[in-house]
């Protein structure tokens, strides 16, 4: 059975070659708090914050497993993931650098 209903995380993808050339990586780490992120405006807390070296089983393990466990045992659930990239189409939180 569930332990709980929401659980919101953000993951951070590694930088592109570009990204790294124009010193996005030390800008952005020094914006990630344990679970929180600090943008210019205000901070956001997630109840987990993955940082670019997570691999992706460790997200799945940590994120989608037990919620994949429970609809297997006729619980509902659902797993929600949003891509943020600059385009008038992305509609999710952004950090900015």
């Amino acid at each position: 059975m569930p332990d709980h209903n929401v659980r919101v995380c953000c993951r951070f993808r590694p930088f592109n070659d570009r990204e790294k050339a124009e010193g996005a990586l030390d800008e952005m780490r020094t914006k990630i708090r344990g679970n929180t992120i600090e943008t210019d405006s205000k901070p956001f807390t997630f109840d987990h914050v993955f940082g670019m070296e997570t691999q992706q089983d460790d997200l799945f393990r940590d994120v989608a497993q037990e919620t994949v466990e429970n609809v297997m045992d006729d619980w509902n659930g659902t797993v929600f993931a949003c891509v943020a990239r600059p385009s008038p189409t992305a509609h999710c939180a952004r950090a900015l650098p």
